[in-house]
């Protein structure tokens, strides 16, 4: 990690969804003034989720992202970004009645629905461990073969 690089921006799609997405308008800071790393750990609630403006919610199945049926088939909205209002009620053919009930408890809107936690912490180098696993295997080899002269 570099502290040239000291603020964290994320966005995702909320899927399934026509046009659904979380996403910061201000960039989060994961290293202080001195260039220190003090990483991130926070949560993104429902009312935190976005509606793109580019498809209608219809939520058909022919129309969401990763459904059996074709994507790319929504019709198209021409909005602009505003807080998404949330799927369609459960019973009306919507979201929260796909797949048996398998998103029935998707909805976003009720207070306090987590959709995402973001944590940015430091892990060690992938490299650096790995070289310290090789050196501290060749040292058991080393005395292994010692021994066994």
């Amino acid at each position: 990690m570099s502290p040239s690089n000291s603020f964290f921006s994320y966005g995702a799609m909320y899927i399934p969804s026509n046009d659904a997405f979380i996403a910061n308008d201000n960039p989060i800071a994961i290293f202080d003034g001195n260039g220190k790393f003090i990483g991130a750990d926070f949560i993104v609630l429902g009312d935190e989720v976005w509606d793109a403006g580019t498809e209608v919610n219809d939520e058909s199945p022919l129309n969401i992202p990763f459904t059996p049926a074709e994507a790319g088939n929504g019709i198209d909205e021409n909005g602009v970004v505003l807080p998404h209002p949330g799927f369609l009620p459960a019973g009306s053919g919507g979201v929260l009645d796909f797949g048996d009930g398998l998103f029935a408890n998707a909805d976003f809107t009720t207070p306090g629905f987590q959709v995402a936690r973001i944590t940015i912490e430091k892990v060690p180098e992938p490299a650096t461990i790995t070289g310290l696993l090789l050196l501290g295997g060749l040292s058991i080899l080393r005395r292994r073969v010692g021994r066994s002269r």
